[in-house]
């Protein structure tokens, strides 16, 4: 069968949906990524078919020029323009990808499930799609004892912890809303029913999510078809090259401030300040400039490294601690090999995963606007020297590698899609 991946154009998603696309291309599948430009080298890194489209609207190098405010931090403008980017790129998907896909002969559609245009464009082909949740389920609670994806607080289970977690919830949809103005009007085009609800884009096939239920906030049953198959954590075939002779035999400190939001400068000097009165460890820092353009800074302690781009799962198996944005990926890969964490939320669903961090003990987190040299050494020492953190991680960490992860979502595909009947 051939499959067409339709995700968002960043790694912390392309990841996880290149991981599954390679499990099927070993069960002797054919698997495509259609996406922008500047995404096609980390995937073909990954060992992924690629096919770029949009190369007119959004040309190589568009990403370090129009996600530029993005890097530095996060706000209500700075977070809209990301979103109207993404509508953006679903627009030219919707376009574009209906001839691609009919003359590219593909028959399933894998589908993140930040993309909905994905849905529509399964529905318009009459092809059958499965939903991918890379991150944390954007699924809505409507007993309210869950908070929204990106909310920063551990629910109580008292009634106002419930009434503002609903009111997240129905502003994730209203965001949901303003995304499908652009979708709807194709659905319109295509004869198709508008839709309103995030929800509605989900596959009625197969829900499958990378997200362990023990890391997660304890919440209602979501979806017959939802699957909890835990984390991708594979081998990746990058050849990066990394300086393994400088590493001096210290406990290793990794920092890694993700793929978007890595150029807040105060972050990473408070993070390299903490350091300067703790010469018995070391520093391993990844810009996460996975496509150029990564922060220029000074003062590093003599022993650090620093670059673009580190080869994380090596750099994980060596780590004493992980200093870290809190996305899930990395989280997810900081417990699969015992690591503490300290977490440094800054956007997205990255403040939500830090609270679950909190919530499970596996680390410290500290907001990043109320960030401090003094707070980052308080809390790197606190997870050092506190064996819970690291306790706790080792205790999550032999439940996940019971999971069935990346193989168990191949084997859920293939099944499903024996059985299916080509509809959502």
């Amino acid at each position: 069968m051939h499959f067409a991946v339709i995700s968002a154009p960043v790694p912390g998603h392309l990841y996880p949906n290149c991981m599954l696309a390679k499990e099927l291309i070993r069960r002797g599948h054919t698997v495509t990524v259609y996406n922008i430009p500047d995404s096609k080298f980390f995937v073909e890194k990954l060992g992924v078919q690629y096919y770029v489209i949009a190369e007119k609207e959004f040309p190589l190098g568009f990403w370090n020029v129009q996600w530029k405010g993005a890097r530095t931090g996060s706000n209500v403008f700075r977070d809209t323009r990301i979103l109207n980017i993404q509508i953006d790129i679903a627009d030219i998907m919707m376009r574009d990808l209906p001839a691609i896909l009919k003359q590219q002969a593909v028959d399933v559609l894998l589908v993140d499930h930040l993309q909905p245009q994905g849905a529509s464009i399964a529905e318009h082909l009459g092809l059958p799609f499965i939903t991918i949740c890379s991150i944390l389920p954007l699924h809505p609670d409507p007993t309210g004892m869950v908070p929204p994806s990106f909310a920063w607080w551990i629910p109580t289970g008292n009634i106002f912890d419930k009434c503002r977690n609903k009111f997240g919830h129905w502003i994730v949809g209203l965001f949901a809303r303003h995304y499908y103005k652009t979708i709807n009007k194709w659905r319109r085009q295509w004869q198709l029913k508008p839709e309103y609800k995030l929800t509605n884009s989900f596959s009625s096939l197969a829900q499958i999510s990378v997200m362990p239920e023990m890391l997660d906030f304890p919440r209602p049953f979501i979806s017959p078809v939802y699957y909890p198959v835990g984390p991708f954590v594979e081998k990746r075939d990058e050849q990066i090259v990394f300086p393994w002779d400088k590493l001096n035999g210290k406990p290793i400190v990794y920092v890694s401030l993700g793929t978007i939001r890595n150029h807040i400068a105060k972050v990473f000097f408070a993070i390299v300040k903490a350091f300067e009165n703790k010469p018995h460890l070391q520093l391993i820092i990844s810009k996460g400039a996975w496509c150029g353009g990564g922060i220029n800074f000074n003062g590093l302690p003599e022993s650090a490294i620093i670059m673009d781009y580190v080869p994380q799962l090596e750099v994980l198996q060596k780590a004493s601690l992980c200093i870290t944005h809190a996305g899930p990926g990395t989280i997810f890969e900081c417990i699969h090999y015992c690591v503490p964490l300290v977490a440094i939320p800054i956007a997205d669903d990255q403040p939500a995963m830090g609270a679950r961090v909190k919530y499970h003990k596996l680390g410290e987190v500290i907001p990043w606007r109320k960030i401090s040299a003094g707070k980052v050494s308080k809390a790197v020492d606190e997870v050092l020297s506190n064996p819970v953190y690291k306790n706790n991680c080792a205790k999550m960490s032999k439940v996940i590698h019971l999971l069935g992860g990346v193989k168990e979502a191949g084997d859920i595909v293939e099944q499903i899609l024996g059985a299916g009947n080509g509809k959502k």
